[in-house]
């Protein structure tokens, strides 16, 4: 990592300092959650914590407080040396900083008071105007028009200057484009050249399926004013012409390959972008954060997955509106064990964490059916749905236990879906379950010794036809109380066996198999049909809507809050 500006963040989520949350920014950072969360809200505290002089921590949001990183004498010295202009614009018998851009020449700041500046902690409170001039050359925020514009022609000033605020400038003078070429090449089979062919003044960029010269490589500065720079001048297009998603690709690739900002802050970099862009994109950001301090915010789990793919750790932060704020940072070995463990790979536990709430159940026909009545309830006005969730299957109900864990601990409701015989089953599975609910001590005894005590009624009933209706009524009492208790904490037992337990007044029979295509046969496909089955009262409507109070509810039990996974 070049000259990272920040050490440490920490996070307010309710306004006492013990519920605050500390992040060291020692590696790539990516912040995800639902909309209107704080997550761009962030990212602008950030870059006005260290650039804006009127900016208070009091009057912040999400952040309370941004920790430099204190620099030595030598190093301070060093990275002030590194903005000044390679020609000398000494006045007077002091040295003067300038900085990269060409049009900042009229300020000028004493070397040594920057340097003073730079090995004090308290420079970031003050905001002294050198410092905050400075600083402002190292970190830069991208959202989502501003990447379509760094892609425009940029000025060219006097090339003497090797520096520029322009990437644009800084590829046009760089020895190879390279590296930008083979991700450019990957992505939109073409290749970027930077030149003034067109503009004497300018570097422009431009796109061709034909790469000029020679593959990536820029040729000396002498040879970029003519025509034969290119292989077949009718086959370039110019890159600003081009559509808005590879405008923001080839602009996030500049500044990542070639700004000289130490620090990106990059909101939402998968904007515009298809997702095996996204994803590429990802392995482009993991891969510069070696060299540059990179926070971003996503809603992309293939950018996630890409940054994942390049880098060998990452921080991941969770913000939701729970509790009236709520961060949970994920330590990047959980986010491994998502991406590499067969069972939570296969069943795509990761793309729960962009998803408001998840529902656990056991097998494949669970999911789809389960699904389905979701989304009849969510075009319905008569009852409550559980919003923005994702439906996921454990492939058998001894798993259900892992994913509803990690999810959770992620900050994601997600609730558990488990048939009626799981009651009298393994008493190992059932613990698992509660301890996956956050669910211990005095009550995880409480739950596990009512379990022991229905455990032979349930037994008694068919395995998956039976269930609340078939037992006595002080058996049923006692299931339905440990049934209600369970639902407390986002476990819902299905309370008349299994799946094909629901809706049994449409007549739904045939061997399990063929059951789940018979529903949706009954069902229909036609809203305005008379045989379309809506939403109704009891039943699986009134199951689920349970489920959507649950994870609806900011206040819900079974949840892990404020911590790090």
């Amino acid at each position: 990592m070049g000259q990272p500006l920040f050490k440490e963040i920490k996070l307010k989520f309710h306004s006492t300092p013990e519920s605050s949350v500390s992040v060291e920014l020692d590696k790539l950072t990516i912040i995800i959650g639902p909309n209107n969360t704080g997550k761009s809200t962030l990212l602008s505290e950030i870059r006005s914590a260290i650039s804006d002089r009127g900016y208070s921590a009091e009057e912040s949001v999400v952040l309370e407080r941004c920790l430099p990183r204190v620099l030595n004498s030598e190093e301070a010295d060093k990275l002030v040396s590194r903005f000044r202009h390679d020609r000398d614009y000494s006045r007077g018998s002091d040295m003067y900083y300038y900085g990269i851009a060409e049009s900042d020449r009229n300020q000028s700041h004493s070397h040594h008071r920057l340097v003073e500046a730079f090995t004090n902690e308290n420079a970031w409170e003050r905001k002294e105007r050198q410092f905050t001039y400075i600083t402002n050359l190292m970190v830069k925020m991208l959202d989502g028009q501003s990447r379509l514009s760094i892609i425009n022609d940029a000025p060219l000033g006097d090339l003497r200057d090797s520096k520029s605020i322009h990437s644009l400038k800084n590829a046009f003078l760089a020895d190879s484009l390279d590296e930008v070429n083979a991700y450019i090449h990957e992505a939109f089979d073409a290749y970027l050249a930077v030149t003034n062919v067109t503009n004497a003044g300018s570097a422009v960029a431009f796109m061709s399926n034909e790469s000029p010269l020679s593959v990536g490589v820029n040729p000396k500065l002498q040879d970029r004013t003519t025509i034969g720079f290119f292989a077949n001048r009718k086959k370039c297009v110019e890159a600003k012409s081009q559509s808005d998603g590879t405008k923001a690709f080839l602009g996030l690739l500049l500044e990542l390959f070639y700004s000289p900002y130490d620090t990106l802050l990059i909101d939402e970099p998968e904007a515009f972008l298809h997702p095996t862009l996204a994803y590429l994109l990802g392995t482009a950001v993991g891969k510069r954060s070696s060299e540059k301090q990179i926070i971003c915010s996503t809603h992309s789990v293939d950018f996630l997955r890409g940054c994942l793919d390049s880098v060998k750790e990452l921080n991941l932060l969770r913000l939701t509106r729970d509790r009236g704020g709520s961060v949970h940072v994920f330590e990047d070995y959980q986010l491994r064990k998502m991406q590499n463990a067969p069972l939570l790979r296969t069943a795509s536990v990761m793309n729960g964490l962009f998803f408001n709430a998840a529902v656990v159940v056991e097998g494949d026909s669970d999911e789809a059916f389960y699904r389905e009545i979701n989304y009849r309830m969510a075009d319905s006005s008569e009852c409550q749905a559980i919003n923005n969730a994702l439906f996921i299957t454990s492939h058998g109900v001894d798993s259900e236990y892992k994913i509803i864990s990690i999810l959770r601990k992620a900050g994601i409701p997600a609730a558990a879906i488990v048939d009626f015989d799981f009651l009298g089953k393994s008493v190992e599975n059932f613990g698992n379950l509660l301890s996956s609910a956050n669910i211990n001590g005095v009550l995880y005894d409480s739950f596990k010794s009512q379990k022991l005590t229905v455990s032979k009624a349930v037994s008694s009933v068919d395995e998956k036809k039976g269930g609340l209706i078939d037992l006595s009524p002080s058996d049923a009492q006692a299931v339905s109380n440990l049934i209600d208790g369970l639902s407390n904490y986002g476990i819902f037992v299905v309370p008349n066996g299994s799946l094909e337990s629901w809706l049994n007044n449409l007549g739904v029979k045939g061997p399990k198999e063929q059951w789940l295509g018979l529903m949706f046969e009954k069902l229909g496909d036609d809203p305005v049909s008379s045989s379309y089955v809506h939403p109704g009262k009891g039943d699986v409507w009134e199951f689920l809507e349970k489920i959507a109070v649950w994870t609806s509810n900011p206040n819900r039990k079974g949840m892990y809050w404020s911590i790090v996974v």
